[in-house]
């Protein structure tokens, strides 16, 4: 299921072309003036708005779904040798998933594994 602020973002209609995600930094599809909540709260209160929706594509997908809890784990902690042995495990895992990225998520301790591979696209 999509995270909102992770792989999950609405704006108001319009205002943002384009994203990635911050999970594996794949673009993330978008979805124009869509009219419902966009969150738990909103959709208890049976509020609704219109609204443009950035879903990624991988988000349910086992290796995604992992790699946002390692994101995670990797966030919360204050150990920089902890996060040193996350970002490995979350190299590995994207490598493997095929999702290499050249410029890092912008994550806290984050950095760059490889440049994606041409056939994966730019």
């Amino acid at each position: 299921m999509p995270e909102k602020g992770w792989d999950a973002f609405f704006f108001d209609p319009g205002t943002v072309d384009a994203m990635k995600c911050k999970v594996c930094n794949s673009d993330l599809l978008k979805f124009a003036s869509m009219d419902g909540p966009t969150g738990f709260g909103e959709a208890m209160a049976r509020h609704h708005h219109v609204h443009d929706k950035f879903v990624c594509q991988h988000t349910k997908e086992d290796w995604h779904e992992r790699a946002l809890r390692l994101h995670k784990e990797m966030e919360a902690t204050a150990s920089q040798s902890l996060q040193a042995l996350i970002r490995n495990d979350l190299q590995k895992l994207l490598r493997t998933a095929g999702m290499l990225f050249d410029k890092g998520c912008g994550q806290r301790g984050c950095r760059p594994a490889h440049k994606k591979p041409k056939h994966l696209g730019s």
